[in-house]
C-alpha cells in the first residue's frame, strides 16, 4: 500500500521501511490490519525482522532512537527472542534495550518507522525523551 506523508518525516531523522518478507517483490506487506487486527503471519519473516531491529540498535554508526511497530509484531518479536535464547546471559542486554525501544503505535501493520537520534554536531536538532517500553517478559 501507499504510505501517507508524516509530518514527523520533515526533518530527516525519520524513514519508513517495509517489514522483511520472504515473498519476492513484495513491498510494504500488510502484516496486520489496523481495521480488524487480523494478522498475516505469512506476509512477515520475524527472524529477518528480529535481526535487521537487532542490528539497527547495535551498530554505532547511525544512532536509532526509536522503532515503531505494531504491538502483535511485537508480540511475535518476543515469541521468537525466547525461542532462540536471545535472553541468556551473554544477549541479554542487547535484546532487552532492542525490546525497550519498539513502541507500539496504531498504523504500523504494513511498516515500520524508524527514529534516528539526533547528532551532537547539529546543535540546531532536538531531541525527544523516550520513556523505556515494556520489554519482552522472560
Amino acid at each position: 500500500g501507499k504510505i501517507s506523508l508524516q509530518v514527523s518525516h520533515q526533518n530527516g531523522l525519520d524513514a519508513d521501511l517495509g517489514y522483511p518478507t520472504d515473498i519476492p517483490n513484495l513491498k510494504f506487506p500488510l502484516v496486520v490490519n489496523s481495521s480488524t487486527g487480523k494478522y498475516y503471519s505469512k506476509n512477515i519473516s520475524i527472524e529477518k525482522t528480529y535481526y535487521l531491529f537487532k542490528y539497527l540498535f547495535l551498530q554505532k554508526d547511525i544512532a536509532v532512537d526509536r522503532i515503531f511497530i505494531d504491538q502483535q509484531i511485537k508480540s511475535e518479536l518476543c515469541n521468537y527472542a525466547k525461542a532462540q535464547n536471545e535472553f541468556s546471559d551473554k544477549n541479554k542486554a542487547a535484546a532487552q534495550a532492542m525490546f525497550e525501544n519498539l513502541q507500539h503505535v496504531r498504523g504500523h501493520g504494513d511498516h515500520f518507522h524508524v527514529r534516528i537520534k539526533c547528532s551532537k554536531l547539529d546543535p540546531a536538532c532536538r531531541g525527544r525523551i523516550y520513556r523505556k517500553m515494556e520489554s519482552c517478559s522472560i
